[in-house]
């Protein structure tokens, strides 16, 4: 990360420093929903940049490595990554499956 995209560094909470003490995947959430019916895949897109843009959290990275104590970085600009997947075509068990896959393969991505 380049040090001009960023925006500021904050401290962690003391709550947050106690998660961050034992656990190593603190700072990895996962969301998932379904949607039906017609979606605008490009204004879906803009509609989480916006998001990403109006909200500092979405956009920190947890700094933990090379550092006396860890801080969140605030990135100034940071793009969604949107990955799209048709899954219409496979059965219920198949999407179930492959959703795991998806999911564990991104919680252990670099």
């Amino acid at each position: 990360m380049e040090l001009k995209n960023v925006e500021t560094v904050l401290s962690l909470s003391p709550a947050q420093e106690n998660v961050v003490a034992w656990r190593t995947d603190v700072a990895f959430g996962q969301l998932t929903c379904e949607l039906r019916g017609a979606l605008d895949v490009a204004a879906f897109a803009r509609a989480w940049e916006h998001v990403v843009e109006r909200h500092q959290l979405l956009r920190a990275l947890l700094a933990n490595r090379h550092v006396s104590k860890p801080v969140l970085v605030v990135r100034r600009e940071a793009k969604p990554r949107l990955v799209q997947e048709d899954w219409r075509h496979v059965s219920p068990a198949e999407r179930e499956k492959r959703l795991t896959e998806f999911l564990e393969d991104e919680r252990t991505r670099p």
